[in-house]
């Protein structure tokens, strides 16, 4: 056996399993029974990113439902009407980039397979989305056709930081969402493109905000000013970060937080339409367009 393949191979077995639930949720069915509605072509699978766990050691290794991957959620009830909906939960004691095949997602992506689907749309939130761009990356025949990315920290977030907010036993999930971690993990997977197939794209959380401070006193003036653009936890340009432009990946910005994104209207409204409607490759004509609108660079 080859040194590669054998590297490989510890690598994998060096991935644990974790608790992971897989549900169909619209039209809902019970937790261990799915079925594709007459007619369906399109399964979306809705996949959740951090959940911050304070207090409870147990429930960081628990996979525990968000409320928008809920049945009676807006947006379970929106994706609905023109599609079946899936939703994964999955525990957060192990780092992002291990998620995906701790989780066991191309067993649950083959089950929809199985069943006929032709169109397989994942929607990531936040670091959701990491874990569904790394899912087809590493995985561009599973049969996924569409990923759209929502707020999601590619380029790493602020939050990552904040440890103080789960508990130690989670703490190894948040640190892989960190500006530092997100830079080194794209450093070791730069040769992984997206595949060409798949259709991918970034909704992008998107609010424009100006601080201007006025430190002036009776010896000298200075008035700094600061330009602020992203979704108060991710900034704009994590979300759609220059490797993706590279690879002339569609953005849309959105004007939302973070946490809302997924059960606002106008986030909500957003995220159906990108299901629905094909997301082409942009030229870089319209990747340098879109970077000046929405990063306000060149």
């Amino acid at each position: 056996m080859s040194s590669s393949i054998l590297s490989l191979l510890l690598a994998v077995l060096s991935i644990p399993s974790i608790d992971a639930k897989f549900a169909q949720v619209a039209p809902e069915q019970n937790s261990k029974s799915f079925a594709r509605s007459a007619g369906e072509d399109r399964a979306v699978v809705l996949v959740q990113g951090l959940y911050p766990h304070p207090f409870s050691d147990s429930n960081v290794a628990r996979a525990m439902w968000q409320d928008w991957q809920e049945p009676d959620s807006e947006l379970v009830q929106s994706l609905g009407r023109e599609s079946d909906v899936y939703s994964l939960a999955y525990a957060q004691h192990v780092p992002v980039h291990q998620i995906a095949q701790a989780a066991r997602m191309m067993e649950k992506v083959a089950r929809l397979r199985k069943l006929g689907y032709t169109e397989i749309v994942l929607v990531g939130h936040s670091a959701g989305g990491l874990i569904a761009r790394q899912f087809v990356e590493d995985h561009p025949q599973a049969g996924v056709t569409k990923v759209v990315q929502v707020c999601s920290p590619n380029g790493g977030s602020m939050l990552g930081n904040a440890e103080f907010s789960v508990r130690r036993s989670q703490e190894v999930f948040l640190t892989s969402l960190t500006e530092s971690s997100r830079k080194q993990m794209l450093a070791e997977r730069i040769e992984k493109r997206i595949p060409e197939h798949v259709q991918f794209v970034c909704l992008v959380g998107h609010q424009e905000c100006r601080f201007d401070f006025d430190l002036s006193c009776r010896y000298f003036s200075l008035r700094p000013s600061a330009d602020v653009r992203g979704d108060w936890i991710v900034s704009s340009c994590s979300q759609w970060t220059p490797d993706l432009q590279e690879q002339g990946i569609p953005v849309v910005p959105v004007k939302s937080c973070h946490l809302w994104v997924v059960q606002q209207e106008r986030g909500i409204t957003e995220i159906h339409r990108l299901v629905r409607e094909d997301q082409p490759r942009w030229t870089p004509a319209r990747v340098n367009a879109a970077r000046r609108l929405v990063l306000g660079a060149d």
